[in-house]
């Protein structure tokens, strides 16, 4: 199964998250698999679940029968899991990790059910990373709207982050006794009406992104994600270190959609039932051409002698 687990924050950087292990089967050991505090090869990009929710995601794909989780997160901290298709955290399909689950160190026990349309050029497609294809469209129209990005997934290097920065004011420093008070900081408004304008730019433009043969394709696989409580340890403290281990399902539920005919079965039913209503088969058909044939190359012969019996008058 090709499936992905990302670990998210709205914040600048994902110091709750701690390490992440893989286990290629039940007799193998963890083994280091991926680091949230130096996530180095690992893409960075902007999630907006909602209008006012953006999210900021790092996502890794799903290894080994099992993975854990080693992190520090409760249910006070902005942070998230989520289970979702390679390549499609923007489906409906994604499952969050219950904040239930984090407070302590569980054991949950995965469960897929996976569902194939019939790959269609206008309808779906399985060869693009619609993800990876949506923030691409995204990104483009806010370069032609504003000539910057706001916000930058790593490998667009392309584009120009936005600069909502101003020159600031100069600071003037009071005297109180023997002390020296800074007074606030004054309200850098051009900077707050530009940002919010960005903003809300980014916001419309994600908003009205639709997908479809134009811009992007939904995959035609997807699926549907459940998880059970295998085996629960309680902590004493939110804050204390403690793991979450997600086990592969043994078994995977897979619904297909085909065609009831091929091509060659739908020719092969047509020209059945043509023979039955016309009392023709394939062989007749071939044997009338051919006598046709022969018909029209004996005409042919019996022409010739005339042909040369004028030409000799």
């Amino acid at each position: 199964m090709n499936r992905q687990i990302i670990k998210n924050q709205t914040g600048p950087s994902l110091n709750t998250g701690g390490t992440v292990y893989i286990q290629e089967n039940e007799q193998m050991p963890w083994r280091l698999y991926f680091d949230f505090k130096n996530y180095t090869g690992a893409e960075m990009f902007v999630w907006q679940r909602s209008l006012f929710e953006l999210f900021k995601c790092v996502t890794i794909p799903y290894k080994g029968i099992s993975m854990k989780i080693n992190h520090k997160m409760n249910r006070y901290i902005s942070d998230s899991i989520y289970l979702h298709d390679s390549g499609f955290l923007f489906g409906q399909n994604a499952l969050k990790i219950s904040s239930v689950f984090l407070q302590d160190t569980n054991i949950l026990q995965l469960s897929v059910k996976q569902f194939q349309q019939i790959e269609d050029d206008g309808l779906c497609s399985n060869l693009i990373n619609f993800d990876f294809c949506r923030d691409r469209h995204i990104q483009d129209r806010m370069n032609a709207t504003f000539g910057c990005v706001l916000y930058l997934r790593d490998s667009f290097t392309e584009y120009n982050i936005c600069d909502t920065e101003t020159t600031p004011a100069p600071i003037k420093y009071s005297a109180v006794g023997t002390r020296f008070i800074p007074p606030p900081p004054p309200l850098d408004l051009e900077r707050m009406k530009r940002m919010q304008r960005l903003k809300e730019g980014y916001q419309e433009i994600s908003a009205s992104f639709k997908a479809g043969p134009i811009t992007c394709l939904f995959p035609c696989r997807t699926t549907i994600f459940e998880v059970h409580r295998f085996y629960r340890e309680k902590k004493k403290s939110g804050s204390e270190e403690k793991y979450l281990i997600i086990k592969k399902p043994k078994d995977l539920h897979s619904h297909k959609n085909e065609y009831i005919y091929t091509i060659w079965e739908f020719a092969a039913e047509f020209g059945g039932w043509m023979g039955v209503l016309s009392g023709y088969s394939i062989l007749d058909i071939s044997f009338i051409i051919i006598q046709a044939v022969q018909h029209i190359a004996q005409l042919f012969l019996n022409s010739i002698p005339n042909i040369f019996y004028n030409s000799n008058k």
